[in-house]
């Protein structure tokens, strides 16, 4: 959860390893595991949208790629600036959002405000591919 992108975003715990030392593991201890987790959410996700549940995909999405980011950055050993770079162009394709993912980011932890140009570039290469691949989408939102 939120120890996980935290430590994705710039390389530090959160706050809440001081409270919980022993129930906490570090990022590189199961890669295995969060690729195994991120996959099963990716599937749940797409199991209840093709079977026309009610709710959105956005926030479902963000843990599937919390956990799968978790076990990417263990598996592959990622700089945490290219970890905080992809993150956002994941998020701003998916939400076509480039400029608020920008500054989301810069906000969002201390490698923030040093990525804000290359989280940009990031994030509004991220939407034009996205568009330029735009197949027509399994979801159906009434207008």
């Amino acid at each position: 959860g939120e120890q996980s992108l935290q430590t994705a975003i710039n390389g530090v715990s959160a706050p809440e390893a001081l409270l919980y030392p022993v129930a906490l593991q570090g990022p590189r201890a199961a890669a295995p595991f969060g690729l195994g987790l991120g996959a099963a959410k990716l599937a749940a996700i797409a199991l209840a949208a093709g079977a026309g549940c009610p709710g959105g995909v956005i926030f479902p999405l963000f843990f599937a790629a919390g956990a799968l980011a978790h076990g990417a950055i263990a598996a592959v050993h990622l700089p945490a600036a290219t970890v905080a770079l992809l993150m956002a162009a994941v998020q701003a394709s998916v939400t076509r959002t480039p400029l608020s993912t920008a500054l989301m980011l810069a906000f969002s932890g201390n490698l923030g405000a040093t990525l804000t140009p290359l989280c940009a570039v990031s994030a509004y290469s991220a939407v034009a591919t996205a568009r330029a691949l735009a197949l027509p989408t399994l979801l159906c939102y009434p207008s």
